[in-house]
């Protein structure tokens, strides 16, 4: 009898925290859905996304708008995490490349990509990927390098921005995006 009232218990306890909707409202599973050209994954309840990725034309700089909602949801992260907690960072797409992270001397030609990321009132995290974009372009092998410009909405409560970066809003620290910030080249390296 006490292993079935034991047994019981512990039933009850699983089941409460299974069913006190933090688990399921927070899980990001399924598909991704592509709106206007940015693909997002959404939590099941639907009332929460994360962009995971953005379509790039491949020709030079480009601005991608994290609104504050999209169908409904708010939109609180540039990138997030999936299913049981695996890191999907967003990132630029295009049909025709392939996204690698290649050491160097395994490429013909490295060029620098900016997107200038304009980020709504309700990203809490930004988690960017480093991934070049590969093509091969006459015989060469040329990796598209992503670095990165933000400027975040005035009314976010969680960063601020200045000169293309991203800064806590707590304390003013600057947000490691591990080194792709795109820095706009001095009149001297200009020169």
């Amino acid at each position: 009898m006490k292993r079935i009232l034991t047994l019981c218990a512990v039933l009850a306890l699983l089941a409460l925290t299974a069913c006190d909707g933090t688990t399921v409202a927070w899980a990001f599973d399924g598909d991704p859905r592509v709106v206007d050209g940015v693909e997002y994954y959404f939590n099941k309840a639907g009332n929460y996304a994360f962009v995971s990725a953005f379509a790039w034309d491949g020709e030079g700089k480009a601005t991608l708008n994290v609104p504050g909602e999209v169908e409904g949801a708010a939109v609180f992260g540039v990138g997030g995490y999936y299913g049981t907690g695996v890191p999907v960072a967003a990132a630029p797409t295009r049909a025709d490349m392939t996204p690698a992270f290649l050491p160097p001397g395994e490429v013909d030609r490295v060029e620098q990509v900016i997107f200038t990321l304009c980020i709504g009132p309700g990203v809490e995290r930004v988690l960017l990927s480093s991934d070049c974009l590969i093509r091969e372009e006459d015989g060469e092998t040329v990796c598209y390098e992503p670095r990165y410009y933000l400027v975040c909405d005035p009314g976010s409560e969680t960063f601020t921005s200045a000169n293309g970066r991203l800064y806590r809003r707590t304390d003013g620290e600057e947000v490691n995006i591990m080194g792709l910030y795109w820095d706009e080249p001095t009149e001297e390296e200009n020169e």
